[in-house]
């Protein structure tokens, strides 16, 4: 609560925070910061993650009609990106034991259409990168991870958000870093960096490449506020403690899974470093859901439903572009026999 009573402090002697429409101020305080924080060159702050997602697509040039290979199991956002600039998702099979896209499942989807891959760091947990990068460069395709759980978290000793074309993050609920609402895009390259800043933000803010390229009249509009910036900037402080203690927790519930053979929980590579407190398991049987539930209570563990689904299973706006499956999807389908489980202690 101080970090947001300080920004509605701020806000209250000085108005310019609250018209911020050159990205300049708190809303560049935090870009900088972000890109410092993930290793990367630059960072252009949105609303949300979806929002992030979209400006991603359409700056590194999917357009409508497009296709784009995203993982069956997940949550809808990630397609409905897609869906959002009128291209097609193509619903490929995670790879077994993983909550992640299957490279390999990823290379046989493509086809003359496709166009990009959005990788999904699900529940914290590093997809598996240098599988993906790999497909994307020997097929001349973008990659865009979608880290909206994974901010913190690692792989070969680098943030997450330093691989790929762009990462796309959430500062939604429950997120490692958190404004109440907020995304941002992270990338490398000097040429998606100015195509967002047209895309989606205040022409002022395109007039810092005017002599490079005329700007639009206006972008999307699609800033994120400037106390939503201010909230997540003091967030960011907190972010190595916040996942330490996301991490000592996760130990605490893989611990205690450990005697339940009927769980089998989701683990990242030796090449990735996790950022997420809840742990996603798998049942082995639903019929002892029941049993599984009071006792995890009893040691401090709460079991929940897993919020992400398989895709191709949702029914999706009739007037958008209609997703398709690239080929059946069982592993997808298996975890959906799948539960989070949710530290609920008072905390080490």
């Amino acid at each position: 609560m101080s970090i947001a009573r300080a920004a509605l402090e701020r806000a209250a002697v000085d108005r310019e925070l609250l018209s911020d429409l050159a990205g300049s101020g708190v809303v560049g305080l935090l870009e900088n910061k972000l890109a410092q924080v993930c290793d990367v060159r630059y960072a252009v702050s949105t609303p949300s993650g979806t929002t992030a997602l979209t400006t991603g697509l359409l700056a590194l040039g999917v357009r409508p009609g497009d296709e784009v290979i995203v993982a069956d199991y997940g949550y809808g956002g990630t397609a409905a990106a897609v869906l959002l600039i009128g291209a097609i998702p193509v619903f490929v099979d995670i790879r077994r034991g993983t909550l992640s896209l299957d490279p390999d499942a990823a290379a046989r989807a493509i086809g003359r259409r496709t166009k990009a891959i959005i990788a999904t760091h699900l529940a914290g947990i590093p997809a598996d990168i240098d599988g993906l990068v790999q497909v994307a460069e020997q097929h001349s395709l973008r990659l865009i991870f979608d880290g909206a759980q994974a901010l913190g978290a690692i792989w070969h000793g680098r943030p997450i958000g330093a691989f790929g074309d762009a990462t796309a993050l959430s500062f939604g609920r429950g997120k490692s870093v958190t404004s109440g609402e907020g995304g941002a895009l992270l990338m490398n390259e000097a040429e998606t960096f100015q195509r967002a800043i047209f895309l989606s933000q205040h022409a002022l803010r395109g007039l810092t490449f005017a002599a490079e390229r005329r700007p639009a009249e206006q972008g999307a509009g699609l800033r994120i506020h400037p106390l939503a910036a201010a909230i997540a900037l003091g967030e960011l402080d907190l972010l190595p403690a916040r996942v330490a203690l996301m991490q000592a927790r996760a130990r605490i519930i893989l611990e205690r899974c450990a005697e339940i053979p009927l769980l089998h929980p989701y683990l990242a590579s030796t090449n990735g470093e996790a950022a997420f407190d809840d742990q996603y398991v798998r049942i082995i049987s639903r019929e002892t859901t029941k049993e599984l539930t009071s006792g995890l209570s009893r040691t401090g563990l709460k079991l929940e439903a897993a919020p992400a689904r398989a895709l191709h299973e949702l029914s999706w706006w009739p007037w958008a572009q209609e997703p398709r499956q690239a080929s059946p999807c069982p592993i997808s389908g298996e975890t959906q026999q799948s539960a989070r489980i949710a530290y609920c202690d008072e905390g080490p």
